[in-house]
């Protein structure tokens, strides 16, 4: 299991890219280095996708790139 699938609403694959609702919170998510944990902020894993509008579900639903990539669901 994979940190995507531990999204509320999990991430959908576009255009080689994942994808999740812009409004989604991001599970915790840290890198330890030394001992110390460096924590990565929700607003910084959710991401505006640059250069392009992003992703609009047929529900016209707005969807924000996921800043993080997982090994686990490499295609």
């Amino acid at each position: 299991m994979g940190y995507y699938a531990s999204f509320d609403v999990h991430p959908v694959s576009y255009r080689g890219l994942y994808w999740t609702p812009c409004n989604n919170v991001a599970p915790p998510f840290g890198v330890k280095i030394g001992g110390t944990v460096f924590n990565v902020s929700s607003a910084d894993i959710i991401v505006p996708y640059v250069g392009w509008n992003g992703y609009t579900s047929t529900t016209g639903e707005k969807y924000c790139h996921v800043g993080i990539f997982d090994m686990h669901n490499n295609e």
